[in-house]
């Protein structure tokens, strides 16, 4: 076997950078990271995270409700917010502002994270 036909391709910053440009990168990252919850976590209560079209709805993007969680993912209860947008602390001050005035009715009190 030749070299080439065994070496990997790691996937580095730059590739996310440009994957994160890409208009359908929007309805896949939830998609994604839904993916990589249920690969990393082993005792998962409730998991909900809209993808393709259905990110275009309203509310938080994702819930989860998890019994241990790791270096990553929080344990107990959690509310993602989640976006490709290059303008990340614009965002997540925008995001935040908006769930800390109107957190859609979850009781912030038994709601642990808000990611």
């Amino acid at each position: 076997m030749t070299q080439a036909m065994i070496a990997k391709t790691f996937i580095d910053a730059t590739d996310l950078n440009q994957w994160a440009t890409r208009i359908e990168t929007q309805g896949l990252l939830p998609r994604l990271l839904r993916r990589l919850i249920f690969r990393t976590i082993v005792d998962i209560e409730q998991i909900d995270f809209r993808s393709e079209e259905s990110v275009q709805l309203s509310g938080w993007d994702g819930s989860l409700k998890v019994a241990k969680g790791n270096a990553f993912v929080p344990s107990g209860d959690s509310l993602w917010e989640i976006s490709t947008n290059a303008n990340i602390k614009g965002k997540a001050d925008d995001d935040y502002e908006k769930r800390t005035s109107d957190p859609l009715g979850v009781n912030r009190l038994i709601r642990s994270s808000y990611l």
